[in-house]
């Protein structure tokens, strides 16, 4: 469970509709992101697991969260230096990938002129993303339902209803993710029957399908 920081709540753009304080299950933030493109969500993945990786860089011989009931960022004046720890982790992960014309300086993509990549490095990321079998569940859903809690992580205080923004599946394709800036323009990345296709800069939000 992960009380949802004021930060992350605060983000703006596409929204998973997070409310500062309650608590969320940390399976249904991976829907939150993927589904109807929560930066809220995104940036509150990035906090959770820069937190841990941050941890396991100050005590390495501790890696077992199986523990960990919940994760409350609030503890922490700034939660700046563990975003920044991921974010480190998202660029090392690019370049294991070789994708070599990609930089992330944040953790949803939303438009900064310094957060750039290229249709084949979205390739290279989609296909290495693709091959995880929880992440293919989560990029092919329709729809996810998910609950937001009280303090007390049981009882229910409201649920949201998570629709995918890729309209094109169920109609041959699968996943993988929709995209929209100014800059970037339509995007998207998508299969079908085991081909990977990658577009970007579309005139709108419907061109890119």
């Amino acid at each position: 469970m992960i009380r949802i920081s004021a930060s992350s709540a605060a983000h703006q753009g596409t929204s998973a509709e997070l409310k500062e304080g309650k608590y969320v299950r940390l399976d249904d933030l991976f829907y939150g992101t993927m589904l109807p493109s929560g930066n809220d969500a995104a940036f509150l993945l990035a906090e959770v697991f820069g937190l841990l990786l941050f941890y396991e860089s100050v005590k390495p011989e501790s890696r077992d969260y199986s523990e960990i009931e919940s994760i409350d960022l609030t503890c922490y004046d700034s939660t700046t230096t563990f975003v920044n720890r991921f974010l480190k982790e998202m660029n090392r992960k690019a370049k294991e990938l070789q994708m070599g014309k990609t930089v992330f300086t944040n953790p949803h993509g939303l438009a900064n002129l310094l957060n750039v990549s290229s249709a084949r490095d979205i390739l290279l990321l989609s296909r290495y993303a693709y091959a995880n079998r929880t992440f293919r569940s989560i990029a092919n859903a329709q729809q996810h339902e998910a609950a937001f809690f009280e303090e007390d992580m049981t009882t229910v205080h409201c649920t949201r209803r998570w629709t995918n923004t890729n309209k094109l599946l169920g109609l041959g394709w699968e996943g993988i993710k929709t995209g929209q800036t100014a800059p970037a323009g339509g995007c998207l990345a998508s299969v079908r029957e085991g081909v990977f296709i990658v577009v970007l800069n579309c005139a709108s939000r419907d061109a890119r399908f």
